[in-house]
């Protein structure tokens, strides 16, 4: 018996964190459709390999972490020769698109955050000044203190001054005692048809990102280490011998303690995985012995169904191994309206049902109960039927040559039926008038003309009694829907048997109200629609036979 697949996916998820935990950082990691990237950034998969990093690679778009919690940034491009990416703020694209006075809110201690051996250059850049406007005495101090300046008025309670292109000439610390704060942003790089007067047309939310890591950190990377994002002074870990900037002897100390921490529980992690694969393996090896040892029953039962010539109802029960024969091996060249022969030569239209669970094979014994009961010169027989107990349960047909046979023909063939019985007339007579010849067309036509009454056989005491009016009417409604031209629109023959029994259950009792609340199909039924279609009576007929239920 080999390894069950939930076991060997166990073990080797189990390497695969063996390995990553093992420290070793990849030279570079791949990001779908921006290529291969490489330190200072890393993937979610190693995020300790870089320092900073790049998350849903395999998305168009994939996000920069740069550690600021309210924004991931959409990357754009990636230009490593240069430490070089393009992103785009996603909050910062939204504010300015409404003109949101909320961004010089948001950013206004906005920042990337500074590690100990790297920073950032941010281009293009604009220099805002954030002045409270509290007092017209105050007012006036600021616009002369930023005389040359463009200001933007638009927000409550402050001024927001700027000169674009070029970072305003006036100093930061100048500007405190004026109640301003200083708000650095991006700014589109060309102002091209924009007016520099309009502040949130010039500004951006793409800009370019330049990294620079430090001398100490590049020399660490080269030695093969890893410079840790917060450590001051730097803490260069060697991915092989520990070795640290700091402390030689004092990395190789630490490495020997994590490494006497470690490879112990790695040992009792492999013999705790040995004892589970060994326990599933066991209990595997019982679940398909008694699955084994419950399809030989089944099989047993289905021979003995067959040899012993058992029938379902007068049905005769064939052996799957028969009806696959006929079939050509369920040959799809051979699908309804083709069929098979059996053994003796007959030819047959085999019906088969793919879903094969209790609820399944009890609807599947009711259909043989209700088949094995017609006939009907409309009607195909039905020959019989595999064991309830067989792998698949099919239906087998009489086959008529040059005729179509889908899953809604039958249903059709059954209204006929239906509406023979509650009217006592003939399918086809020629004595009836032109349009009257065919029933099902009789049938319709009275329904949909609210003439029901003409279409119930009087002696069934249509008129006399009303609990017979209401099963009547209910069932030529059932009759109506199996006879619409669309076969898309009939029921199926789980929602006719569904439907003929609730109005075979339904409690005498409440006939009264069922008349009263108006004669299903006929004297409540609303008036047809301008074009006639059968498609609108049938969902008022719907709606109806739901209410009345």
């Amino acid at each position: 018996m080999g390894v069950p697949p939930s076991i060997l996916a166990l073990f080797l998820l189990f390497h695969l964190l063996f390995d990553h935990s093992s420290g070793k950082c990849p030279h570079s990691f791949n990001c779908g459709t921006h290529g291969q990237i490489r330190f200072p950034l890393s993937n979610s998969t190693f995020p300790d390999c870089g320092l900073y990093t790049v998350q849903n690679c395999s998305d168009p778009v994939p996000k920069l972490n740069l550690e600021r919690k309210e924004v991931l940034y959409d990357l754009d491009t990636i230009n490593l020769s240069e430490n070089s990416i393009r992103v785009n703020d996603p909050i910062l694209r939204d504010l300015i698109r409404i003109n949101g006075c909320d961004v010089f809110s948001f950013y206004l201690n906005w920042s990337l955050p500074i590690r100990p051996y790297v920073s950032f250059t941010i281009s293009p850049g604009l220099t805002l000044f954030k002045c409270i406007t509290n007092s017209p005495e105050l007012d006036k101090k600021q616009d002369e203190y930023f005389r040359g300046n463009d200001s933007y008025r638009g927000c409550s309670g402050y001024t927001v001054y700027y000169k674009y292109p070029y970072h305003s000439s006036v100093s930061s610390n100048a500007s405190v005692g004026l109640k301003c704060s200083v708000i650095e942003l991006p700014r589109v790089s060309e102002l091209g048809s924009r007016n520099a007067s309009d502040l949130f047309s010039v500004l951006a939310s793409e800009f370019s990102i330049r990294f620079h890591v430090s001398k100490e950190c590049q020399q660490c990377r080269h030695k093969g280490g890893r410079c840790s994002r917060d450590s001051m002074p730097l803490n260069c870990t060697n991915e092989k011998e520990g070795i640290g900037s700091k402390n030689e002897k004092e990395g190789n100390s630490n490495l020997k303690l994590v490494l006497g921490t470690v490879i112990p529980g790695v040992v009792i992690l492999k013999l705790c995985l040995v004892i589970i694969i060994i326990w599933r393996c066991k209990k595997w090896n019982h679940v398909s012995s008694y699955i084994s040892s419950k399809n030989t029953s089944s099989d047993h039962l289905s021979k003995a169904d067959l040899e012993g010539g058992s029938a379902y109802f007068g049905a005769s029960v064939f052996s799957y191994a028969e009806l696959e024969q006929a079939t050509d091996d369920f040959d799809p060249s051979k699908e309804l309206g083709d069929g098979g022969k059996l053994l003796d030569g007959r030819e047959v239209a085999v019906k088969r049902l793919y879903e094969h669970n209790y609820k399944r094979v009890k609807q599947f014994m009711n259909e043989v109960e209700i088949l094995t009961r017609l006939s009907h010169p409309n009607l195909v027989t039905l020959f019989g039927c595999t064991s309830r107990h067989s792998r698949e349960l099919l239906l087998v047909y009489e086959y008529i040559p040059n005729g179509t046979l889908t899953d809604k023909s039958d249903v059709y063939s059954f209204g006929v039926v239906l509406v023979e019985l509650i009217s006592s007339l003939p399918a086809v007579d020629i004595n009836r008038n032109r349009d009257d010849i065919n029933l099902a067309n009789l049938a319709v036509n009275r329904i949909q003309n609210r003439l029901i009454h003409e279409l119930i056989d009087p002696s069934l005491g249509y008129e006399s009694d009303p609990s017979i009016e209401r099963m009547t009417s209910l069932v030529a409604e059932v009759a109506f829907r199996c006879l619409q031209l669309d076969k898309d629109m009939r029921p199926t023959m789980e929602e006719i048997l569904e439907a003929l029994m609730e109005i075979q259950a339904y409690n005498d009792e409440n006939a009264g109200k069922i008349i009263d609340d108006g004669s299903a199909l006929t004297t409540r039924r609303p008036p047809t629609s301008p074009d006639g279609k059968d498609d609108v009576l049938l969902k008022n007929s719907r709606h109806q036979f739901h209410q009345l239920r």
